[in-house]
């Protein structure tokens, strides 16, 4: 062969002779396929690099997006956040206020709660106390009779009689006033009584009250405001001071009565709501603690 270069590979099985030009062209047919399987190959994961990065792009962008959204609706709530923490802190300082105002109330009342008590429970059990002390000062004679008095000239307990000169005990107070001076109920009730009496009270009124008081007004003018069976409220004019019947001057003789005992009227008559529980050491003949129940019943049943 002209001009040949040939390569000759001898072996067991003999001896091969392979032209140069022949390698060439084989080893070039090899390269072209690897040079185009590459450029095909980095063409096409070319083509996916370019989609995922738009894709990632398009994600970014989305994120950013709402990322802005958040961010301004985090500022939002950031704001209301502060709006609410302010109203909490409004709404606390009026708990406190008022905690401390039923404290003050409760005191009043003569309450000793349980500092674990809510506030609800403690707003509950104010409210029944000041509507049980309602229901006492409408039902239970309580407070003035009379709207002006000069002076009390004749106190509840014994003494010399200022006609006869007797030693006898006198059942009521006597108010020195001047004829035609209103005089009150002292609480709801129900007239007994209201005429003439002929035993020496003069122009008489008597009232039944609640839970077995009553209370008597002597020597009145004729001018009575009510009748008998006529129902009366606390503050209702009954009449005017006088000074009929046995009498040595214009004065109301006033006497509260327990199941016909007689009690000491200026103990109700200066009874109020500053020294409420006065009354129940002052009068012992009066079942208090079971009539405070049955006040308390009386008001849940409403309630």
């Amino acid at each position: 062969m002209k001009d040949k270069l040939a390569i000759t590979i001898s072996d067991l099985n003999g001896s091969k002779t392979y032209l140069v030009s022949y390698i060439i062209k084989k080893f070039a047919a090899y390269f072209a396929i690897f040079v185009f399987i590459m450029i095909a190959g980095g063409a096409f994961y070319i083509y996916r690099i370019s989609n995922t990065t738009e894709l990632l792009r398009s994600v970014r962008d989305g994120l950013k997006v709402e990322r802005k959204t958040l961010s301004e609706e985090n500022a939002k709530y950031s704001e209301e956040l502060k709006i609410l923490d302010e109203k909490i802190k409004v709404s606390t300082a009026k708990y406190e206020a008022i905690e401390d105002k039923i404290a003050r109330m409760e005191e009043d009342l003569g309450l000793n709660p349980d500092a674990k008590i809510e506030i609800l429970d403690r707003i509950e059990n104010y409210k029944l106390s000041a509507l049980e002390k309602q229901a006492m000062f409408t039902q239970i004679p309580n407070g003035r009779v009379i709207a002006e008095y000069k002076r009390i000239s004749s106190r509840f307990g014994w003494r010399d009689h200022p006609i006869d000169g007797t030693r006898i005990f006198h059942h009521g107070v006597d108010f020195a006033c001047e004829v035609n001076t209103p005089i009150f109920a002292p609480a709801g009730g129900i007239v007994e009584f209201a005429g003439f009496n002929g035993g020496g009270y003069g122009y008489l009124v008597t009232i039944n009250h609640n839970f077995g008081f009553k209370t008597r007004y002597a020597h009145m003018t004729g001018n009575l405001k009510v009748k008998n069976g006529q129902f009366v409220q606390r503050g209702d004019v009954i009449g005017y001071c006088g000074n009929t019947g046995r009498s040595t001057g214009p004065h109301l003789h006033y006497e509260v009565m327990f199941l016909s005992r007689h009690l000491e009227p200026l103990n109700f008559v200066n009874w109020d709501v500053n020294n409420y529980e006065s009354i129940f050491t002052k009068e012992t003949n009066v079942a208090w603690g079971s009539l405070l129940r049955s006040v308390t019943a009386t008001i849940h049943k409403i309630d």
